[in-house]
Parts: structure tokens; sequence; C-alpha cells
């Protein structure tokens, strides 16, 4: 029974459908899709691009995660030797404060002490350019002891004239206070001897163009005489 009602319901569909067909046209038509080969490589096409962009998209994702992850490391590493410069500055403050409050010894073996203390400390903290802010502290520091230095030797120079010891500190304050000139402002004075120069030289080019036809003319009267 099951088999010959499939079978009659088969054929109702399907004699509906031809007089459907012959009245109404394609219009109620059943639609299916046709997949041929040239469908079948679009699919594949559109397939690839849509791989290859979301590849892509991973692959910026890694580049911002990787970039995000630099930047973070140079801001530790910024974070960490501006933390340093603070450090050193105030060990420099320190210290500053330090060779302003030490009182000038009275005696000769303390100041003689006191300045080749001085002394080491200088050599080992040079004078740096003045022009860059972050020099300022360092050479407040050189400045403070060049000028405990300067005090000392004037009490040596004064309670102990005699002492040969005078000649050795009065040339080493001389080296340190052109050092201290120097080393501030050596790109400065770099620079003007630079200046000086192309100047110079500029000045020599003019009057030599000047001279040249002084020189030209005296040449061909000295031809027409010979």
């Amino acid at each position: 029974m099951g088999f010959f009602n499939s079978l009659k319901g088969q054929v109702g569909r399907d004699t509906g459908r031809r007089i459907s067909n012959s009245i109404f046209g394609n219009k109620h038509a059943i639609k299916y899709q046709r997949v041929d080969a040239d469908n079948s490589d679009n699919v594949k096409r559109n397939l690839k691009i849509q791989r290859d962009n979301e590849l892509e998209i991973l692959e910026q994702e890694r580049e911002n995660k990787r970039l995000k992850l630099e930047d973070k490391r140079k801001y530790k590493k910024l974070e960490y030797e501006d933390q340093k410069n603070r450090k050193d500055d105030l060990e420099h403050e320190k210290n500053i404060t330090q060779i302003i409050s030490t009182k000038v010894p009275q005696k000769k073996e303390d100041l003689i002490d006191v300045l080749n203390e001085l002394s080491m400390m200088i050599s080992a903290n040079p004078w740096k350019s003045a022009l860059e802010d972050d020099n300022k502290i360092s050479n407040s520091y050189s400045d403070a002891a060049l000028k405990k230095y300067e005090q000392c030797l004037y009490v040596l120079k004064n309670r102990f004239p005699k002492e040969f010891e005078i000649i050795y500190f009065d040339k080493q304050f001389s080296k340190f206070k052109k050092q201290s000139f120097f080393h501030k402002y050596k790109i400065v004075f770099v620079g003007v001897i630079f200046f000086l120069i192309i100047g110079v030289m500029s000045i020599l080019e003019k009057k030599e163009k000047q001279e040249t036809p002084i020189k030209d003319f005296f040449k061909s009267i000295t031809e027409k005489m010979n």
C-alpha cells in the first residue's frame, strides 16, 4: 500500500507541474543551481582570496603584537635609564653639598691630603659640554671640587709659602681651569675657529681676484716692451 500511495503522489506532483508549466510558463518553475566547471573555479578563487585575507590579517596581528612588545621593552629601558640618571643626579648633588660644606684644613699635611683627594675627584669627573642640560649637575660637581681646590691652595700659599708642593698644586690648578673652559665650550670654540678660517680664506680669495687684473696689465706692458 505504501508503494502505491507514493507512486500516486509522485504522478500527481508531476501531472500538476506539467499543467502549471503549460499555463504559467517558467514563472513558477522549480529553481535549481547549476554547478559547472566555471562556477567551481570561481568558488576556489574566492576561497583562496578569503584564505589570503585571513592570513594577512593574522600576520598583521602578529606584527602588531611584536611592535607592542618592542615598544614595551623600549619603554622599560628608557624608564630604567631615567631612574639611573635621576639616581646619579641625586648622588652628584649629595657630593656637591658635601664638598661645599667641607672645611678648609689649617695644617700643612691635611691641606696636601685634601688637595690630592680633590685632584683625583676632578680627574675622575671631567667637565662635559655646557650646551647639554644633562651635563649641568655633573659640571657643577667638578666646579665645586675645583673651587674647594682653589680655597685649599690659597690657604697653603699663605700659611706655608715656602713649601715646594705649592708649585705642583699651582700647575694642577692652572691645568684644571683650562680643562674646565675647553671641555665646556670646545664645540663653540671649534665652531668659531672654523668660521674664522672660512672668512680668512674668502677674504684672500677676493683679494686674489682683485689683484689678477693689475697683474695681467703689468704683464702685458712688460711683454710689449720686450
